[in-house]
């Protein structure tokens, strides 16, 4: 779990691990603006000039103090699974010691689940602080994320619904958290991180590299830990906001986001109790667009209109209209509690619900026959395809709406045995998800009087559910430089998922009247679990190492489909490895390698999922599919920086990447087969430079180039060679930052270069439908406090209007304005 540790510490060869601190005998007062302040509750420095001389006043025992730290670090394990930034400038040395105290600008991070700094965590770690967060625009939780090195961060359009983030160019190969809990289902979708709030955050954690050395499947190129705010005292916090696109229909038209919060602690501090609520509605705008193929029926007969185009292929293809405009809703609930039961045990808890909604309305149709508005009807029929394309209602086919709500319960427990912490934790979450489809339903699609209004159609209707337990305890052995983490994970996943015709494809009720006939039925659970241990050492001032290894079984069971009740279960075996060196050149200078081994098990959809997407294509699942395997390692160097009061901080970073058994998208005319395929490369360099200036002015730069090849693959030999989908070769970010506490913004400017979307890497046509395009966007935030507890702000993102599609056409040049208040 993630956690905070307060200053860096290069001491003698004796002490050269951790800064000492004993929870359990003060109280804090003064830290209430620090971000990790509502975790050291009892912590009070006021009457010392630095943690060090606290304890040499207190005349604690070199053993006592090693004690001590262990239970410090570990008072957030429950709550997340990395590290915090931290604002400490005490820079001095105590007389009696030449231990250096660092401005923390780069954070702790528990990327082992032990507390360290930044600089002593293994790998390339990045910390994005509420301060951060605070001076960009963030229209959606996954925003925080833009424009660091290494991650791919989700654009689409308005309603993302399928939110996530790649790193180092592995899809779906990121475990995604919040506040420590893991919210990828079973597809390994965390799509209802877009009804998340990202002002409810404290902070957002990245790790990169392999971590199923501690976490098990999923966790093949990193992890990303989302951490909401606990109240130090009494706070009220409420915002509302309103935004329109520049160009109508380009980008959310009447948009409203708000946030409320109340939070307080009872007891003493030993209570803190915390709700939240955040919402956004809009009425959208046309992100889809409805074509046909060149010869297709429905441009005959004198009709007009229709906008030649191409598609990612360079196949013919005409514009018609579009599908309609997405209004959305979405709704993000919390309740949080922590509470120090003794000054031993801490138990924490919270229980959330999210939820989204969208329909599609006002379609447009660019056809004319005899001066008036043409549709087309169910005689339409493709003439290069060999099939039956019946308008208005195919141009909706696959848009549809959709309905997505999501509970999510956590319970902690922690106790601390003089140097041996145990800590248990308790997660669930339920999905519920029903999606209706304009496709015609039992009567199909030549003979369904279906409309873009109404008629026949299909719902599917999924449920799901994630039980996570995790117990672990952290063990000091040998000597002060020594520690043991031995820990058990249990991950018991399912969904089921049933396909049913309507009469009323608007109509979300899948029973009565309304209910045909079943067309589908599928589902099946699966159970990860795994052992694992853990190894650091800090062998002296200059060198730090961790040696881990953890065994997983990983069991796909219970399968089912509607032709076949028991469909044959998946197993595999599992022995992660992984191994991390850091070397401290200097104060300033550290240079870190690691090596891993990871895999991820197949989703139930890739392996028994048939669909099919508005561009035609059809996937089909693949039961047979294996887990895919990697082997990685990375080695980087990291420079602080310091220009009188200024610091900064460059990394550069080599990655390297082997995937065998890799799950691929083969396409044969319009249907797409899910195969595993081979060996994969991915590496690349991450680079980034951070750099306060003078006058409350700052800097971040950073650059990700990501090389990938299909090295072989005996599925298909024809794409050896070519280049992995969805991995763009450049990602840029540059941004200038502005906070005098009362003036506050930025400007940012991001870039991707294409990627492909075909494993053929056919699909070279950009700027039309179902492209994935590259872009250049600029993004402004200025901001103002005032009659302190007031704030007014301006947003505006996509500044240079650049039209460009991720699958869907992305949101042009918008603003925002928004006020709010905290008391």
């Amino acid at each position: 779990m993630f956690s905070y540790t307060y200053v860096y510490k290069k001491d003698n060869k004796e002490n050269a691990f951790f800064t000492q601190f004993n929870p359990k005998a003060i109280a804090a007062k003064n830290i209430d603006d620090t971000p990790f302040s509502s975790y050291f509750s009892r912590l009070d420095f006021t009457q010392t000039g630095s943690i060090k001389e606290y304890f040499i006043k207190n005349r604690f025992s070199k053993k006592s103090l090693y004690i001590s730290i262990f239970c410090a670090y570990t008072l957030l394990f429950m709550e997340s699974l990395f590290a915090d930034s931290l604002d400490i400038t005490d820079n001095t040395t105590s007389k009696d010691s030449n231990t250096k105290h660092y401005q923390a600008k780069a954070a702790t991070v528990t990327a082992t689940r032990i507390p360290t700094t930044i600089t002593e965590a293994p790998g390339n770690v990045s910390i994005i602080d509420k301060e951060s967060i605070k001076v960009r625009p963030n229209n959606k939780i996954s925003d925080t994320l833009r424009g660091i090195e290494g991650l791919r961060q989700s654009k689409s359009r308005g309603m993302d619904t399928f939110d996530g983030v790649t790193i180092r160019g592995v899809s779906s190969g990121a475990m995604i958290m919040l506040d420590g809990v893991i919210l990828n289902d079973m597809d390994n979708n965390t799509k209802m991180i877009t009804a998340m709030n990202a002002d409810d955050l404290e902070q957002v954690e990245v790790i990169r590299g392999p971590f199923s050395n501690l976490y098990g499947s999923g966790a093949l190129s990193g992890a990303i830990n989302f951490v909401t705010a606990m109240p130090n005292k009494f706070e009220l916090r409420a915002n509302i906001g309103y935004g329109n696109p520049f160009v109508p229909n380009t980008a959310q038209e009447n948009l409203v986001r708000g946030y409320l919060s109340i939070g307080d602690t009872f007891f003493d501090n030993k209570l803190k109790l915390k709700a939240s609520y955040g919402f956004t509605t809009t009425d959208g705008y046309a992100a889809d667009s409805a074509w046909v193929y060149k010869g297709d029926t429905i441009l005959n007969n004198g009709v007009t209109g229709g906008i030649p185009s191409k598609n990612p292929q360079g196949t013919d293809i005409v514009i018609i209209g579009d599908m309609g405009k997405q209004k959305y809703q979405t709704h993000d609930l919390k309740f949080k509690a922590q509470y120090d039961l003794t000054e031993s045990i801490t138990l924490d808890s919270g229980l959330m619900f999210n939820y989204y909604g969208y329909t599609h309305e006002d379609h447009t149709t660019f056809l004319r026959k005899n001066g008036e508005e043409y549709w087309g009807d169910n005689s339409n029929t493709c003439n290069n395809c060999g099939g039956n394309r019946p308008m208005p209602m195919y141009a909706g086919r696959g848009i549809g709406q959709e309905r997505f709500a999501q509970n999510i319960f956590y319970v902690g427990y922690k106790q601390y045995f003089d140097d041996i912490l145990l800590s248990a934790r308790y997660s669930r979450i339920d999905g519920w998800r029903d999606f209706n489809n304009p496709d015609g339903g039992a009567s199909g699609e030549t003979n369904a009087n279906t409309t873009l209004t109404g008629g026949p159609g299909s719902q599917t209707k999924d449920r799901f559910q994630t039980n996570n337990l995790d117990i672990f305890t952290n063990i000091p052995i040998f000597d002060v430089g020594q520690n043991l983490l031995i820990g058990f994970q249990a991950r018991q996943l399912s969904m089921d998922e049933s396909v049913f015709n309507l009469n009323d494809w608007t109509n979300y009720s899948s029973n009565g009247s309304n209910y045909v006939n079943t067309k589908e039925n599928k589902g099946g659970k699966s159970l990860m679990s795994g052992v694992f241990i853990e190894l650091r050492s800090e062998w002296n001032k200059y060198l730090s190492t961790t040696l881990g290894l953890r065994y997983d079984y990983w069991l796909g069971y219970d399968y089912y489909t509607k032709t076949n009740s028991q469909v044959t279960n998946n197993s595999k075996h599992k022995i992660s490895p992984k191994a991390t060196l850091n070397y401290y050149i200097n104060d300033t200078s550290t240079l870190k390698a690691s090596i891993g081994q990871g895999f991820r098990a197949p989703t139930l959809s890739q392996m028994f999922s048939t669909y099919k997407t508005n561009n035609g294509i059809t996937t089909i699942g693949n039961p047979n599919l294996k887990p895919e395997s990697a082997t990685s390692f990375d080695i980087g160097f990291e420079q602080k920086l310091s220009f009188s009061q200024y610091q900064g901080l460059v990394k550069a970073y080599y990655f390297n990447t082997f995937m065998s058994d890799v799950i691929y998208n083969h396409l044969e005319g319009n249907t797409n087969y899910l195969k595993n395929g081979g060996l994969a490369l991915i590496n690349g360099l991450e680079l980034s430079y951070k750099q306060n200036l003078p006058y409350n002015l700052s800097l971040l730069f950073t650059y990700t180039f990501t090389n990938s090849d299909m090295l072989r693959n005996p599925a298909d030999k024809s794409i050896e060679g070519k280049k992995l989908t969805g991995i763009p070769e450049h990602l840029g970010y540059a941004q200038i930052a502005y906070d005098d506490s009362v003036f506050f913004g930025s400007f940012g400017i991001e870039m991707m270069s294409k990627p492909f979307s075909r494993a053929d890497n056919k699909d070279t046509i950009g700027g039309v439908y179902s492209a994935t395009d590259g872009y250049v966007l600029g993004d402004v935030r200025v901001g103002y406090r005032f009659l302190k507890h007031y704030e007014v702000a301006f947003n505006a993102t996509n500044i240079f209007n650049q039209k460009y599609f991720s699958y869907y056409r992305a949101p042009g040049a918008a603003f925002f304005i928004q006020a709010g208040a905290t008391f």
